[in-house]
Parts: structure tokens; C-alpha cells; sequence
């Protein structure tokens, strides 16, 4: 009785295992689809395979994307944005190390930053920002950041220089603050920026 009953709870351990280990892949994956869906990028069963010649591995966590129109055609203008959302954490007067998620969007004119408080809620419409980019021999180099809507981008002046720090491919750590109308403070942590180059001389923005 006893042997039968110990080969009882051993099929039964053999049989769980996969089974947990297949519903970590499922909440994982279905964060990031979440994630994803918030930030207006498809998921990734839908999105439509790359002609690109470039190998997949020299483009690090960097794709391109495309403009659309009103129709939802592509408008022919391109721009360098992360193939995954980011988790960041963010602190304001009635709350500290709230979860953030946080994308990144680089065109010819600007630097944009999609920020969610809470997984949902988009950071942008008003108030003054400024970004904090700590490079790795530990300089900080500041840039003030416009609104718009539903997210922050560097103004045409500072773009060129946000750009050059993406193109080093080292690690840049970000901090971005609320200067008015608030006191929120959004630590993105650190960005990697391998493979970003390969990006931007494809689509040569």
C-alpha cells in the first residue's frame, strides 16, 4: 500500500511540474501582451514578419516602426521604438515605487516617452518635465521635456543630442521629474541601447 500510494505522489509531482512551469510562460506572456496592448503595439502573434535582411540579434531591443494615416496607410515615415515595454517604478506625494510601464519612440524630431502609472494611466497634457540621463562614466546630462497629449518628447534643440547618447550602445540609466503642477518623479531604470545604430542607419532618420 505504501509503495503504491509513494508512486501515486510521484506521478503526480512529475505531472504538476510542467504544468506550473506552463502557466509561469502563460502569466509572463500575458503581462507583456498587456503591456503591449497598452502602449499601442501589437501583439506579438500579430505582427507581420520583417523583410529585413538585418539579423535579428544586431538590432538588440530595437524595431522599427511605421507611421499611418487617418486610413491606417503607411505614410512612408519611420520611426525606432523597443520590440518590448519596459517596467520602471514612479513616486509621487501619496504613493512611492509604483509600478510604471514605459516605452520609447525616436524620430527625426523628437524623443518620445510613453509613461503608464499604474500599467493604465498616461503621463502628459500638461505640466513642465525634465529627463535625467545618467551615461556609464557617470556624466547627467538634462533635457527639459515637452507635452504632448499622452506622452513627453524632447523639444528639435535637444533631439540631435538624446539621439547621439542612444548611438554610444552603452547602458543609460533615466530619471524624469515633474517640475510643475506636480512633484511625480518617474525612474525608468537603465536603457540598453545595444543594436540602436544598426536600427537608425537602416531607416537613416
Amino acid at each position: 500500500m505504501k509503495k503504491t500510494l509513494t508512486a501515486i505522489i510521484i506521478l503526480a509531482v512529475i505531472v504538476c511540474i510542467p504544468l506550473v512551469a506552463a502557466s509561469a510562460d502563460w502569466e509572463s506572456g500575458y503581462r507583456q501582451g498587456y503591456a503591449d496592448a497598452l502602449a499601442g503595439k501589437p501583439n506579438a502573434l500579430d505582427q507581420a514578419t520583417t523583410t529585413s535582411s538585418t539579423p535579428a540579434a544586431s538590432m538588440g531591443v530595437w524595431t522599427v516602426g511605421n507611421y499611418v494615416d487617418e486610413f491606417g496607410d503607411e505614410t512612408g515615415d519611420h520611426f525606432i521604438t523597443q520590440n518590448e515595454v519596459q517596467y520602471g517604478t514612479f513616486s509621487n506625494s501619496v504613493t512611492y515605487g509604483e509600478d510604471l510601464l514605459w516605452d520609447i519612440r525616436v524620430d527625426t524630431y523628437s524623443v518620445d516617452f510613453f509613461l503608464y502609472e499604474y500599467g493604465s494611466y498616461s503621463v502628459g497634457g500638461y505640466g513642465s518635465y525634465r529627463l535625467s540621463v545618467r551615461d556609464e562614466s557617470g556624466n547627467t546630462h538634462t533635457f527639459n521635456l515637452e507635452t504632448g497629449d499622452n506622452f513627453l518628447y524632447t523639444n528639435w534643440k535637444d533631439t540631435p543630442q538624446m539621439i547621439s547618447l542612444l548611438k554610444t550602445e552603452r547602458p543609460l540609466r533615466l530619471v524624469i521629474n515633474q517640475t510643475e503642477y506636480g512633484s511625480s518623479k518617474y525612474n525608468l531604470g537603465t536603457l540598453e541601447t545595444s543594436g540602436f545604430n544598426t536600427v537608425y542607419n537602416q531607416i537613416a532618420l
